[in-house]
């Protein structure tokens, strides 16, 4: 199977972060995650761990134990997921800390195909009172993995007492907790309010793909002091055309 090539250039959107660049070979948006296997390793290869682990060092150096992270995006298909597991990995593989990876795509989940873990029990479920956190953890090596738990309705869910009591058995349980959001659009208003009771957001942007108007509103919608960065992903390099074309 080949992947085309794109580039996952961490900007620094605010001091917070450091800029790093580098080449790395991942999936395109609307990829099935058929093969977990050779995806797991392709988002643990040195490479990709070369780009995202200034940011995920810098991300401890943030926080205390107990952290919670968003990653989000201002429209589908920017990458977020896949820079969300990466950064999980890299922080519970490469450097021994306790990380929940949260998918909360309530509506268009990833994850659980990405990973090849259950999609139900999940966070819905947590939601709902119906299961306690670590029923619905599945272990991936060293991570834990908090799929969405299959359909549900985030406009409720992530604005009820019960979500804010799950954060923070998430503070208590792990060292980081690393949250998968939907996009940040006016029509998901309720993935901001993940945003507010987390430790700070990065935000992913496909570049040459999202216009500066979604990523402005996207970006109004996260409280200014949790703004730690952006990820830019897909930025190709200067090829000539007949290079680019075989990408």
């Amino acid at each position: 199977m080949r992947l085309p090539k794109e580039e996952a250039a961490l900007r620094a959107g605010s001091p917070s972060l450091p800029a790093a660049r580098a080449h790395s070979a991942m999936s395109a948006p609307g990829h099935e995650y058929s093969d977990p296997g050779n995806l797991l390793e392709l988002l643990a290869s040195p490479t990709v761990r070369q780009v995202l682990r200034p940011v995920a060092e810098r991300l401890l150096s943030l926080s205390q134990s107990g952290a919670v992270f968003c990653v989000c995006s201002a429209r589908s298909g920017e990458g977020k997921t896949l820079v969300a597991t990466a950064l999980s990995l890299i922080l519970s593989e490469g450097m021994g800390k306790s990380v929940l990876l949260v998918d909360a795509h309530l509506q268009r989940p990833r994850v659980h195909r990405l990973l090849g873990v259950p999609d139900s029990p999940g966070l819905a479920d947590c939601l709902r009172e119906e299961r306690p956190l670590q029923d619905a953890v599945n272990p991936v090596g060293t991570l834990g993995v908090l799929p969405s738990g299959g359909d549900g309705d985030p406009a409720r869910l992530f604005r009820t007492a019960a979500a804010r009591r799950l954060i923070e058995e998430m503070r208590e349980t792990y060292d980081l907790a690393i949250v998968d959001l939907p996009p940040l659009t006016p029509s998901n208003e309720e993935a901001a309010a993940l945003c507010d009771w987390s430790d700070g957001a990065i935000m992913v942007v496909r570049a040459n793909a999202t216009s500066a108007s979604a990523i402005k509103e996207a970006v109004g919608m996260i409280d200014p002091p949790k703004m730690l960065g952006v990820v830019l992903n897909r930025e190709q390099p200067e090829l000539p055309p007949w290079l680019q074309r075989l990408l």
